[in-house]
């Protein structure tokens, strides 16, 4: 991640926006707002933590978590998110399809980002070295990459349809896609520069 300072800057305002947008949603949609409907809690916290977990990455001076804590984050989002994955796919109670497999394989994403930076401490900034060489990481991360990839072609055909709404812009199918995409790219874009 030898990325010039600009593009740090500008992935770092990314990602404070797309937590920010996730915990609007979760303070608005409440259990007893009318809002609820529009929102999978679980997904809106997997959201908050990929993102902080990656602006920990990005900053130079560090994070107050070590890399032990944030293994131990996102081992434990892989599970509950596996979970919440197979318990929504019978649920229909809410109007936003559940996004538990996607930030699911985020989660593992982060996890294998975290592998790769054995030996280094979280906040990394400039210059992340990877692991040497590890032939599991290098598939396992090319197989995250080309998910994130075909994802993003996905999201960008599901933004091109036009949908009408009256729900708040920060709950909409767009806004959402967008976040999703910003995302996808930031984690992929790590992923090969530690691969």
């Amino acid at each position: 991640m030898g990325a010039p300072m600009p593009v740090l800057v500008m992935q770092g305002v990314a990602l404070v926006l797309i937590a920010a947008l996730a915990v609007t949603r979760l303070a608005r949609a409440h259990p007893a707002s009318v809002l609820r409907v529009h929102v999978r809690r679980e997904d809106e916290a997997a959201e908050v933590l990929m993102s902080l977990g990656m602006l920990a990455m990005l900053l130079p001076t560090g994070w107050p978590i070590p890399r032990s804590g944030w293994l131990a984050l996102f081992a434990l989002a892989a599970v509950v998110l596996a979970v919440a994955w197979v318990r929504g796919r019978r649920e229909t109670a809410c109007c936003v399809p559940s996004q538990c497999g996607h930030h699911l394989l985020g989660s593992v994403a982060m996890l294998l980002m975290l592998a790769a930076m054995a030996g280094h401490s979280a906040g990394h900034g400039h210059g992340v070295q990877s692991a040497p060489g590890n032939p599991v990481l290098i598939v396992a991360a090319g197989v995250v990459v080309a998910y994130f990839a075909i994802d993003v072609g996905v999201c960008v055909v599901r933004g091109r349809k036009r949908r009408e709404s009256a729900v708040p812009l920060v709950f909409r199918h767009r806004t959402r896609l967008i976040a999703r995409v910003g995302m996808n790219v930031m984690m992929a874009g790590m992923l090969v520069s530690m691969s």
